[in-house]
């Protein structure tokens, strides 16, 4: 009876050594083809309806923002019938509410240069009905707002973080709440929810500072942690125990992409800590990505890479363990996806569209010009891990 004791400890031991243990990654994950889009785009939006794949707007081929829903059945892995759209937008967010609606949000509008006037902010919103293949236009946002970020809230409602404010949005009444200021005004910034609704904002356009808005108090903090550096076009993640991991992004004072982490420690918001992550075994960077949690895992993909000299649209995929923080190499994708839009399924990931850079040929006071603009890509790809 004595060595119970002993025994009991030890079998605790191995337990939590079993439990820290990382994951061990899938066998011989590996991506394969899929139909290609019906139009290809970059810069869309994306969420999941039932079983289908909503994908909105974007900037196809001849640069003018797409007026269409493109839907993909999860189940056949084949497009459906695409749906009307109040107007074309690219950069903006849409979220799927409880009800199945989808809420789209601001974003720009327009025709790209040099192939139109260039683009501009919008504060449209509208209402997609996947079921009845209608969309509607609701009550806009009090601004537009070029590049926001958007999320579904634990009680239902949606909120939109963008320029200087957020804004919280009822689906049981179709309206805007009043603003919650943000403590800089951001774009290209980065967004997470936490187990308990808060909201984090990391980084943004010349921006390193990092806040959490309570969307029930409707107020916005800025923590003590901040980035090292300005960062844009970054992603970040929630882990179990709501500490955040971010995750590359561009320089914006160097224009560099960057392959670093960093873990976001908020448990005390009064001494909220940052310290450094893993590296993404990227040595040029990565911004621009799509990051998807897929049962256990996390997969980031695609996205570029700026550095002096050049730039790189990225084929490739890294798969994040979020419990013990490691980051495995995955197979190359057959193509960049460089802003592409993505979607977690049983199996792992598809990924849908983005760019490459491109040589043009237009005409350009009265002569022939060269330009290099965004080609879409029309490809889709699943990575299957399971």
């Amino acid at each position: 009876m004595k060595h119970i004791p002993i025994l009991a400890a030890t079998v605790l031991l191995m337990c939590a050594v079993a439990v820290a243990a990382p994951m061990q990654p899938p066998q011989d994950p590996k991506w394969e083809p899929l139909p290609d889009m019906p139009i290809p785009v970059l810069s869309a939006a994306i969420s999941q309806v039932g079983e289908l794949a909503v994908i909105t707007g974007g900037i196809p081929q001849h640069g003018t923002t797409l007026d269409q829903a493109q839907i993909f059945d999860l189940t056949t892995l084949k497009w459906k019938e695409p749906i009307k759209l109040i107007t074309g937008r690219t950069f903006h967010a849409q979220v799927t509410l409880p009800d199945g609606r989808v809420l789209i949000m601001g974003g720009q509008t327009g025709t790209v240069k040099p192939l139109g006037e260039g683009l501009k902010p919008t504060a449209l919103c509208e209402i997609l009905d996947v079921k009845t293949g209608v969309s509607r236009e609701i009550a806009p946002l009090p601004r537009p707002i070029a590049e926001p970020t958007a999320h579904l809230l634990p009680d239902g409602r949606a909120i939109v973080i963008g320029g200087e404010s957020a804004l919280i949005f009822n689906p049981k009444t179709n309206q805007w709440s009043r603003g919650i200021g943000l403590r800089e005004d951001r774009q290209s910034h980065a967004t997470t929810v936490l187990s308990d609704g808060l909201v984090v904002v990391v980084g943004g356009i010349h921006r390193s500072s990092i806040e959490v808005i309570d969307p029930i108090a409707g107020v916005s903090k800025r923590l003590g942690a901040a980035l090292p550096h300005v960062n844009d076009d970054l992603r970040i993640l929630t882990l179990a125990d709501d500490r955040v991991w971010i995750l590359g992004g561009q320089h914006s004072g160097t224009g560099h992409t960057i392959e670093e982490t960093w873990i976001l420690d908020l448990s005390d918001p009064r001494k909220s800590t940052i310290t450094a992550g893993p590296k993404l075994q990227m040595p040029r960077g990565i911004a621009d990505s799509c990051l998807i949690k897929t049962g256990e895992w996390a997969v980031l993909a695609g996205g570029e890479s700026q550095f002096s000299g050049g730039d790189v649209e990225l084929t490739v995929a890294r798969l994040l363990d979020p419990k013990s923080l490691k980051v495995y190499p995955l197979p190359d994708m057959a193509h960049a996806h460089d802003d592409a839009v993505a979607i977690a399924t049983e199996r792992g990931i598809i990924i849908f569209g983005g760019f490459v850079e491109g040589t043009v040929e237009l005409p350009f006071g009265g002569i022939s010009k060269k330009f290099r603009l965004p080609q879409a890509v029309p490809a889709v790809e699943q990575l299957l891990l399971r």
